[in-house]
């Protein structure tokens, strides 16, 4: 498969890597899955998987001589996973068709996707040359917040489980200043000036 294979009978999208990386704000190393097995934009079923590498640099040193993949990472991965169906359902409702996603990716982009709350159990670990399925179900969705259901495997086996909330906040990429230096009012560095 390159790029975006649509399914229609059995409704649902898969993308490869390539196509991936142009749909997700995250590049390497901290994009948490290499490509997206299947979406259902009317059940809101995301499956990804995430490859783990032995020179994965988190690896190096969790833990020398017998190395685990962070739980911490499975979270994110699982985040990532809902973040990206959450992207394409998006666009998806925009009347975007599948095959325009890369070259349409900035009206997804308007808006940052973030982890709000999670509540992931961690059941088993996840070593270097397994693959993790990444599965997440949207289970509740507003104008700017969603709630998911998210499993973590390998081979059958699940490795983590919970749920994460994530939130929709807009998003450019100017510098923040503070609201004190809007207003007028003296910053810290110009106070101890005077």
């Amino acid at each position: 498969m390159f790029g975006i294979e649509n399914s229609k009978a059995a409704s649902t999208l898969s993308i490869d890597g390539p196509t991936v990386r142009r749909i997700m704000p995250h590049g390497y190393p901290f994009q948490m899955f290499d490509k997206v097995e299947s979406y259902n934009h009317q059940t809101g079923l995301m499956v990804a998987l995430k490859n783990v590498c032995q020179n994965d640099p988190f690896i190096q040193g969790h833990f020398p001589g017998n190395p685990i993949f962070p739980g911490v990472l499975i979270i994110e991965a699982l985040a990532q996973t809902a973040g990206c169906g959450w992207i394409i359902y998006e666009l998806i409702e925009a009347g975007i068709p599948p095959e325009a996603f890369g070259a349409n990716i900035h009206i997804a982009n308007q808006m940052a996707t973030v982890l709000v709350e999670s509540k992931i159990k961690h059941t088993s670990p996840v070593y270097p040359g397994d693959q993790i399925r990444l599965e997440s179900f949207v289970e509740f969705r507003r104008e700017d917040m969603c709630r998911c259901k998210v499993v973590a495997s390998v081979d059958g086996r699940e490795a983590s489980k919970g749920q994460v909330t994530m939130a929709r906040i807009p998003w450019n990429n100017e510098p923040k200043v503070s609201s004190a230096i809007h207003s007028g009012a003296a910053s810290p560095t110009q106070a101890a000036e005077s």
